[in-house]
C-alpha cells in the first residue's frame, strides 16, 4: 500500500490511500469482533491501526535544523497610536449618528 508521504501524490491518490487504511482497519475490528480470543485477528487490528496511525500523523522531523529564524514582531501601534476612549465622541441619545460617523460620511462600511 502506498504512504501518503509519497512524492507527488495526488488528492486523488490520497483519498484512495486513506480509504484503503479505513477499510483495512474495518475490517481487521470485524474480524476480532467475529471473535474476540483470536490473537491473530487482534495482532491484525493493532498492526492496521497503527499504520493507518503512521500515516495520517506523520511524525515531526524535529531532528532538521529550522529555517532561518523569523525576525521578533514589534507592535509599536499601541506607541504611534494610544488608545483613547470614545464615550465623548458619540451621543449616546443618537446611535445612527454614531453608526454613520463609523462607516464614514457616505453611509458606507
Amino acid at each position: 500500500m502506498a504512504s501518503l508521504r509519497s512524492p507527488g501524490m495526488d488528492a486523488e491518490g490520497v483519498e484512495q490511500v486513506r480509504r484503503a487504511l479505513d477499510h483495512a482497519v474495518a475490517e481487521a475490528a470485524d474480524a476480532w469482533l467475529n471473535d474476540p480470543r483470536d490473537h491473530e485477528a487482534y495482532r491484525r487490528l493493532v498492526a492496521a491501526v497503527l499504520t493507518r496511525r503512521a500515516n495520517y500523523q506523520p511524525p515531526l522531523d524535529l531532528d532538521e535544523k529550522p529555517a532561518a529564524e523569523q525576525p521578533e514582531l514589534d507592535d509599536d501601534l499601541a506607541d504611534r497610536h494610544p488608545a483613547a476612549s470614545i464615550g465623548g465622541a458619540f451621543d449616546p441619545e443618537d446611535p445612527k449618528a454614531a453608526l454613520d460617523r463609523l462607516r464614514g460620511a457616505d453611509g458606507r462600511a
